[in-house]
């Protein structure tokens, strides 16, 4: 960044002003990875006038190497929020699963079915479930099968408006992992399997619990099983 420091003791050096050339793209691409509620929680505003606030530390061009006006504690405040989440690409997307397993299909002679290999991607995310895998240097991790909440339904009643949440959402898979360091380890976690695959019309009826604060949610945490026998084919194992 452009704030340097010298010495053991990090004294600053005074700042001139001048910045890499990502970094303006870097802090607007930041802010829309997160919501309004976490932007306006840390930095007293929303998404949008956070925007503008980055907009207006720089001059109006292409990838700017300095700033258009001085580095002040609110500049720094924005970036340290926004440097606090690391983006990255799950290792499959939907579309690249979906094509895979249509190859895969295909490689071993049997008939592709458009209408089941979603039905395949679903049963791929229940064997990676509680997988466990061994990184450089000693460090292991797990993968995890999870839902992403879809976002509230917004009803108006009585002239006020309410927030409708679901427990469904789209089935991913992430890796989470405990990367050993010498001082002190850091659990990190990254998609693995992204799918737009809703749980509507997979999750059995057992599987969705209600919690202590009345809150309904689809527990994916005991052992799963896929059954075509059942209405809905993904549901807790059948023990009788």
């Amino acid at each position: 960044m452009f704030v340097k420091y010298q010495g053991t003791n990090k004294v600053p050096f005074p700042v001139d002003g001048s910045c890499d050339w990502w970094l303006k793209d870097y802090l607007l691409s930041q802010a829309g990875d997160f919501d309004d509620r976490e932007i306006k929680r840390s930095l007293s505003v929303k998404r949008k006038q956070i925007k503008r606030e980055i907009d207006g530390y720089f001059p109006s061009k292409p990838f700017p190497d300095r700033l258009s006006k001085p580095c002040d504690q609110r500049l720094i405040d924005i970036i340290n929020f926004l440097c606090t989440r690391i983006k990255s690409q799950p290792a499959f997307s939907y579309s690249q699963t979906r094509r895979e397993v249509r190859e895969l299909l295909t490689n071993v002679g049997l008939p592709v079915d458009e209408a089941l290999i979603d039905d395949f991607i679903v049963c791929i995310c229940i064997l990676f479930h509680k997988s466990k895998f061994i990184l450089p240097y000693g460090s292991k991790g797990e993968c995890e099968f999870y839902i992403e909440p879809r976002p509230p339904e917004v009803i108006e009643r009585d002239g006020r408006q309410y927030a409708i949440l679901s427990p469904h959402g789209s089935f991913k898979v992430n890796a989470i992992a405990d990367v050993a360091h010498p001082s002190n380890g850091l659990r990190v976690s990254f998609p693995l399997i992204d799918t737009t695959i809703q749980t509507d019309d997979y999750v059995d009826d057992a599987l969705v619990k209600v919690d202590e604060h009345n809150m309904r949610h689809i527990d994916l945490k005991s052992d799963l099983q896929f059954s075509r026998s059942r209405q809905k084919p993904l549901g807790p194992v059948d023990v009788s």
